[in-house]
């Protein structure tokens, strides 16, 4: 319905608690939808954290197992039509902990889920400005790790250097 609408984005996919004793198939994603969804260039933030947590579970490990079922399938059907997704928040957590999220979810690999953060995530935000890439045009607003995170992704918690169009920011400010 949301894509139909002409909506640019979306946030949360479908299936937030996928209770035990719920047929899986309502919450799925159509390949329909999805393929609507890549043609009108809609982004969607997962928001897939949320579905998990206690509060929202209620310690039931099944539904926690069938929630984690329906999200892989959708996102994966997302990524076989093109989607753009993008990394967001939920809640009072930062985009840090979804992204851990979707890269231990699978179906994404530490390059690809940087490239949603970094890329698509800066263009469903700003979409007039000129982020997410280093090249020529492109905002010098950056963080600089200490390590290689597709190697370890963990290192994307390590941060060395904030810079924010052009002008370095002193570490632990805010920008």
């Amino acid at each position: 319905m949301a894509v139909s609408s002409g909506v640019d984005l979306i946030a949360h996919l479908p299936g937030t608690a996928v209770r035990s004793d719920s047929a899986i198939p309502r919450f799925e994603i159509a390949d329909r939808d999805a393929a609507l969804a890549a043609r009108r260039g809609v982004i969607v933030v997962p928001t897939a954290w949320l579905a998990t947590q206690d509060r929202i579970a209620g310690g039931d490990t099944a539904q926690v197992r069938r929630t984690r079922e329906v999200q892989r399938h959708n996102l994966a059907l997302l990524r076989r039509a093109g989607v753009p997704l993008a990394v967001g928040s939920d809640l009072f957590v930062t985009a840090s902990h979804e992204a851990a999220y979707l890269l231990e979810l699978g179906g994404v690999n530490a390059t690809e889920l940087l490239r949603m953060w970094t890329e698509t995530t800066a263009r469903a935000a700003f979409p007039a400005r000129k982020l997410g890439r280093l090249q020529p045009g492109f905002e010098a607003s950056l963080l600089a790790l200490a390590c290689d995170p597709i190697a370890d992704f963990a290192c994307t918690k390590q941060i060395t250097l904030r810079m924010k169009q052009g002008r370095l920011l002193p570490m632990g400010s805010r920008p």
